[in-house]
């Protein structure tokens, strides 16, 4: 499965030291979708993912501040929270979220949350970040296994939008994987692309 494949692939090529990462004081019972994953499991129709998840690693809570992002030597290098502020995640959204939360992994991920009572389905954004020389293996793989890629020019060295919210991109050897779930009604699909253009562009101005 794609999914296992990626995460393999990250490990073997930056050591399995990145699996996971923080302290034992840290450690809390959290997952997210494996990156490039909600492309590789879209049926033909444009229905919803399979809902399989990432191992179980490390969790923090960060407040995002969009200052340049970093992280610990021998990891990625890039800590994901760190890449735009909450506000600019939430008009990449369309929904208020808090405080993002830091999961360690092969390619680590922030997770932002919509506020709980805001919706029946809260919304979920899921930002993920990663410095490798794979980024460009890992973009290749997805884009060949999402349902009608639909690539966005200008945008880093190359991006795609996939199904259901996902836009993937790089630039030199950053990877990037931004997953909006469930955004509310009122907008079209072409602006809620925008937006999340905007955050990701934003983005490549940092790392």
């Amino acid at each position: 499965m794609m999914r296992i494949w990626i995460i393999a692939l990250a490990v073997l090529l930056m050591g399995p030291a990145v699996a996971c990462g923080g302290t034992d004081s840290e450690r809390t019972q959290s997952t997210a979708p494996a990156p490039a994953t909600t492309v590789a499991t879209r049926q033909a129709a444009g229905t919803a993912a399979t809902m399989t998840t990432a191992p179980t690693t490390a969790t923090r809570t960060v407040t995002a501040t969009g200052t340049p992002a970093g992280g610990p030597a021998g990891t990625n290098a890039i800590d994901p929270c760190r890449l735009a502020s909450k506000q600019e995640v939430e008009a990449a959204a369309g929904f208020t979220v808090a405080d993002g939360r830091l999961q360690r992994s092969a390619v680590d991920v922030c997770i932002y949350e919509e506020p709980a009572g805001s919706r029946v389905v809260r919304g979920r954004v899921y930002l993920y970040a990663m410095r490798s020389s794979a980024a460009g293996a890992i973009y290749d793989e997805a884009r060949k296994n999402e349902y009608q890629p639909s690539d966005v020019a200008g945008l880093g060295d190359r991006a795609f939008h996939g199904t259901a919210g996902t836009l993937i991109a790089i630039k030199g050897d950053v990877f990037i994987q931004l997953d909006v779930d469930n955004p509310p009604s009122g907008s079209s699909e072409a602006e809620r692309r925008e937006k999340r253009v905007a955050l990701v562009r934003a983005i490549f101005g940092r790392v």
